[in-house]
This record gives C-alpha cells, structure tokens and sequence, in this order.
C-alpha cells in the first residue's frame, strides 16, 4: 500500500479563541499546578468524562467553573464540547508518539471497530500566558499507512522520515488563546513537551462524515 498526502479537508489549521474568560483559566491554572506538584508525576487533569475511573479527580472546583461557564465553543461551522484540562510541570513522555484518537471526550475511549465511520475533531488549545505549546503530525493520509491498535489505542509505528510537520501554538495574551483544530481520527499527531510542561484544554465533537462540514 502505498502512502498518500494528508488531503487538505483534515489538514491542521491555526484558530484564535477570545470566548472563555481569562479569570476562569487562571484560576483553573492555579488549582491544577497545586495539584500537579504534589503529584509524583508533576502533572493533573480534569477529565469530566473518565468520572469514576481509577486515579481520575474530578473534585476540582476553578476546573470545573470554567467548563461550565464555556461548555461550547463553535469554529469552522463545528460545535466543539468540553473535554479536558490538563497541566503538567514538567516533560511528560509520549505514550504512543503518534496516534490517532478513538473519541472526542477522552481521546482514548472510543470504539476502534467503527472508527472509520466518524470524524472526531478536536481543539486543542494552549493555555498558558508562559510558553509555547508544540504539536506535531504526519503530513500523510491515515488510511494508507500501516495502524497498530493496542486496544483503544491507534498508533503509527513506520517511519516518519519526510512526513513530520510542526506546528506552536503561542501563549495566551489575557483571553485571547491560540488553538490547532484538526480531525484527531484522520491526523496522526503528538503533542511535544520540553522541560517547562504544559497548560492545555480540548474540546470536541464527533461526527458522520455525510453530516461534516
């Protein structure tokens, strides 16, 4: 099978966001980076849909009040719901360096069988007014390459050698935020730490592709 370019309907694309209130992120950066450093791992999330799960807290009060108070974001004709914060004081390690993900809420839930029947697009953007966040992806259509699935987890394991394209995304000046849109199920990316971590948040949708925009 021979590899194809990323077609530019999913090619990533740089977005500015001015709706979520600038004192509702830095409150939510302080309660997350109080955490965080007491975590062995120097880092924490808030995850709304991983409820229950083991090791999730969703206790989290200034997290919480900025997913209600912005639970929707639209962009590019997109309703994009919540999804996550998470903040990291340090380089966290990819796990799975370039992937796909299986759904829109936690990126890591979804069903891999009917992957192909949906488009889960996601707004990832860098919250913090401090650094830089780094994101890469292949500049290569998903479904002529070769995918290995470990359980939910759909991940790239050729070489990416030509294919690798970089985007930073700039820190947030009061309320004005950079993001990357682009269909997470069709781009095969990586978020890139250095040794300051990151302060980011995700929204997303999920869709047919007969009913995409």
């Amino acid at each position: 099978m021979k590899s194809a370019q990323l077609p530019d309907i999913y090619r990533p694309r740089l977005v500015t966001v001015t709706q979520i209130p600038e004192a509702d992120i830095e409150a939510a950066e302080s309660q997350l980076l109080m955490t965080a450093q007491a975590n062995a791992d120097g880092c924490w999330g808030y995850f709304p849909a991983l409820n229950g799960h083991t090791g999730i807290d969703n206790s989290l009060r200034n997290p919480r009040r900025l997913a209600t108070n912005t639970p929707t974001l639209t962009l590019a004709g997109l309703r994009l719901n919540f999804n996550f914060l998470r903040l990291s004081v340090k380089k966290q390690e990819a796990r799975a360096p370039f992937h796909l993900d299986t759904d829109a809420a936690t990126a890591v839930t979804g069903d891999v069988e009917t992957l192909g029947e949906r488009e889960v697009w996601r707004l990832l953007l860098n919250l913090s007014s401090r650094h830089l966040r780094s994101v890469a992806y292949l500049d290569v259509d998903s479904r002529t390459v070769s995918l290995d699935a470990v359980g939910t987890t759909v991940r790239y394991l050729g070489s990416t050698d030509g294919l690798e394209q970089t985007v930073l995304l700039e820190p947030r000046t009061t309320s004005e935020v950079q993001g990357l849109l682009f269909c997470a199920n069709a781009v095969l990316h990586s978020g890139r730490d250095d040794e300051n971590g990151h302060f980011v948040g995700g929204y997303g949708c999920e869709l047919t592709p007969a009913s995409a925009q």
